[in-house]
């Protein structure tokens, strides 16, 4: 009996929902999961702990999140969690409504393959889709199609652009062709918009 009771306090899910915060950081200081530790705060300020807005950001000034500059290991945290709500692996009626706005934070930044990139992760939109079905892969489709939008490509790729050149040490030739990728977003806008008037 004692055992069960131990493995139901170290569900990470479970305490997120309830509120058990500190409970969540004892868990990262023995599994040093940083990044699954902020998304089971995500989840715990989800459900309307008042605490844990405060936790996440002392999260991520004293964990490893503080060297995250560029932020690919927050996003891959709300990519994972939205989906994580999708597939019903967090029970709640709301579910819909918080995949779309975890996923909508992660597309907002970057494209999946920039997570993948940054953090060394495989995450295919595609096999996320293929376990999904009713409402639950519309509002997959939809937040894909949200991070697909031309403007929204063409802010991502500026963000960048000013990233490393605020960095002030990186290469010239990185900097000039992150100027072409970013004309070329541009241009992209400047089709949307031509098509959106009726012009060719």
């Amino acid at each position: 009996m004692k055992k069960k009771k131990e493995t139901k306090k170290s569900n990470p899910i479970e305490a997120a929902m309830k509120g058990r915060l500190k409970s969540l950081l004892t868990r990262n200081a023995k599994e040093k999961d940083d990044r699954g530790t902020y998304k089971w705060l995500l989840v715990a300020n989800d459900f309307g702990h008042r605490d844990a807005l405060q936790y996440i950001e002392d999260h991520c000034e004293h964990s490893g999140l503080r060297y995250d500059d560029e932020g690919f290991e927050r996003a891959a945290a709300h990519w994972e969690l939205g989906v994580s709500y999708l597939n019903g692996l967090i029970k709640t009626s709301r579910r819909l409504k918080f995949a779309k706005k975890h996923l909508e934070e992660a597309l907002d930044h970057f494209e999946l393959s920039d997570i993948n990139e940054g953090t060394g992760e495989d995450y295919s939109a595609e096999a996320a889709l293929a376990q999904l079905e009713g409402k639950a892969a519309v509002t997959l489709r939809n937040a894909l199609e949200y991070g697909a939008n031309p403007f929204r490509k063409a802010i991502r790729r500026l963000r960048r652009l000013q990233r490393l050149h605020d960095l002030g040490h990186v290469p010239a030739v990185i900097i000039e062709n992150e100027a072409e990728l970013l004309n070329h977003e541009i241009q992209m806008v400047m089709n949307t918009i031509a098509s959106s008037r009726g012009r060719t």
